[in-house]
Formats: structure tokens, C-alpha cells, sequence
């Protein structure tokens, strides 16, 4: 399975990376939004499952993701995860 973690600190990142690496996962991060729909839309098969953590979200929506229209359609997934 692949996950798309995304958070804007690097020590959880890695934390949880080794976590989800561990357990078999295949893990794609990103420190933010705009690096996640990148990783997201670069990312030759799907991207099963999406974990993001965000502390310090500029507009203030801690812990959310990207809109449905801001997602590439082909990475959609029912199994995202939002942390606050």
C-alpha cells in the first residue's frame, strides 16, 4: 500500500516514515500542500491512503487537506486521514 504523508515538521515526518516503512507501507512525504499534490501528480500508480498533520497551517485549517477539485482524480482515495 502506498501512503502520502504529509506534515511540516521533518522529525514526525520521519517518525511516522519509519513507523508505516516498518509495517510494509510505501511512504511518499511532503511538508506541505503544494509538495503533496507534486507528489501526488508525479507518482506513477495510486496513492492509496493520504495522512496528514499540519501544526502551523498559514490559513489557519489545521490538519486538512486539499479540496476534492485541488486532487489529482486518478490519487483519489476514501482513507484519508486528518490529525490535528
Amino acid at each position: 500500500m502506498v501512503v502520502l504523508l504529509v506534515d511540516d515538521d521533518v522529525a514526525v515526518q520521519l517518525f511516522i516514515w519509519k513507523l508505516l516503512n516498518t509495517d510494509g507501507f510505501t511512504v511518499l512525504t511532503a511538508g506541505d500542500g503544494t509538495y503533496a499534490l507534486a507528489a501526488s501528480r508525479n507518482y506513477p500508480g495510486t496513492i492509496e491512503s493520504r495522512v496528514v498533520r499540519r501544526r502551523n497551517a498559514p490559513d489557519g485549517r489545521s490538519g486538512t487537506m486539499p479540496e476534492p477539485h485541488e486532487r489529482t482524480p486518478r490519487n483519489q482515495s476514501a482513507h484519508d486521514v486528518r490529525c490535528a
